[in-house]
């Protein structure tokens, strides 16, 4: 597919994910979002410069409740019955966004919010066409990811919540896609930035120090660090340690709730006792247990080295797919927390994988993921599942389906790694005609 036929149909598919993000705009519009409410409380504390109260101050913290104050922001709107999320970014971001905050109200606030991230999300089924050499036409792959992002929770879980990861996802796949384009700077510039909102992107880094390509490690390096010391500079140390020490208490929390999808929380659904946080809200919000913890992290250290060493004789451009999905999908599954919508990244990059594999094994491979994410099938479990502990399937739904996503992950690394997986060809009408 090459010249007036594909630009016909990229022209097809912009005008596709262009009325699909207008849809679904229209379908939020002025509809709360609780984690842009987060990012709106805390930039409406910047802008009037009380640092205490920019996490919410001693008495908030994630899954215990929001301060007086913070709920307080919302009512002086109008806006009650909601509270916000935990702001739970680096401080830079929140007086990023005060000159906002300070100038609108939430709902509007919430409304350019979500713009930004449908066509993050729009933006990055595109790039993931071009990174993951798509053999369909963009038209025809943006239309299937429409229908697989709106009959999957993944990514309308995101849309709901107002959730700064589809803008993290985004950058993530535009950096990848500019380094298999060779142009390394600006993939680390890109990687760095979205590193410098979300810390876990940094670990993508991995991928330019094994093919040792140091001007993209420099880049994404010197940008994080950057706008760390920007951070510093503007908010100070204090706000830093703030930072720091909610981000400490979230990675001591273990959620057995059907939206966090890790290895310690199929650990904790099977095999170990649950113990209750004790100031948390949420009676399914357990403590982490230390064993657990090391074994995920020793997990993801080996993953990640047996990773990078499997696909070492690979194709450069298979090298570069393979170790995308391998890492970022091993750094959720073996992280600390791995809400639902994390796995957009992924679902992303399954269907890319998916595709390649011609019509008959892209539907057998896709069935079991598309089952298992379904809103039909996943949304019933979590409308139900309000009883812990196993009173309801919610549990171990949550361990099946961790398990089924990486074992379908890993089938798909087989398949490249053994040269098994070829780049389909498809029968379609020659677009040239």
């Amino acid at each position: 597919m090459e010249g007036q036929g594909l630009k016909r149909h990229m022209a097809g598919a912009i005008l596709l994910l262009a009325a699909w993000s207008v849809w679904t705009a229209v379908r939020y519009w002025d509809s709360y979002a609780i984690d842009l409410a987060a990012i709106y409380i805390a930039g409406h504390f910047a802008s009037v410069g009380d640092m205490a109260m920019l996490y919410g101050g001693e008495s908030a913290r994630f899954a215990v409740g929001n301060a007086p104050e913070w709920r307080g922001v919302l009512e002086s709107h109008g806006i009650t019955g909601q509270s916000g999320s935990h702001y739970v970014y680096p401080p830079l971001w929140a007086f990023a966004v005060a000159p906002f905050a300070d100038a609108t109200d939430p709902i509007a606030f919430f409304n350019a919010g979500r713009i930004l991230l449908i066509l993050s999300l729009a933006g990055s089924v595109l790039v993931v066409w071009r990174l993951m050499k798509v053999p369909l036409s963009p038209f025809l792959f943006a239309l299937i990811a429409i229908i697989f992002i709106e009959t999957t929770i993944p990514a309308a879980a995101a849309l709901s919540l107002g959730q700064p990861q589809l803008l993290v996802i985004f950058l993530i796949l535009l950096a990848f896609e500019r380094y298999a384009s060779g142009r390394e700077v600006t993939a680390g510039a890109l990687l760095g930035l979205a590193a410098a909102i979300k810390v876990t992107p940094i670990l993508l880094a991995l991928i330019f120090v094994a093919d040792k390509r140091w001007r993209a490690v420099g880049a994404a390096a010197g940008i994080a660090a950057g706008l760390a010391l920007l951070s510093v500079a503007i908010a100070g140390f204090e706000a830093h340690l703030v930072f720091l020490s909610g981000v400490s208490w979230m990675e001591s929390l273990m959620p057995v709730v059907g939206l966090n999808l890790t290895f310690e929380t199929v650990m904790h659904d099977f095999f170990v006792p649950f113990v209750p946080c004790d100031p948390c809200t949420d009676p399914r919000m357990g403590v982490d247990t230390a064993w657990v913890t090391l074994a995920s992290k020793l997990l993801l250290a080996a993953s990640l080295v047996a990773g990078l060493w499997a696909t070492s004789t690979l194709s450069e451009a298979d090298r570069l797919r393979v170790r995308l999905m391998l890492i970022s999908t091993a750094a959720l599954f073996f992280g600390p927390l791995a809400w639902m919508h994390y796995y957009t990244l992924t679902m992303l990059l399954f269907l890319g994988f998916a595709l390649r594999l011609g019509w008959r094994l892209a539907v057998i491979s896709a069935i079991p993921v598309w089952i298992g994410f379904s809103q039909a099938w996943m949304g019933s479990l979590l409308r139900n599942a309000t009883a812990f502990p196993f009173e309801t399937m919610y549990p171990q739904h949550t361990a099946l389906l961790s398990l089924l996503f990486i074992v379908t992950v890993t089938v798909f690394v087989a398949f490249l790694s053994s040269g098994k997986l070829r780049n389909k060809t498809y029968r379609t009408v020659n677009p040239a005609r």
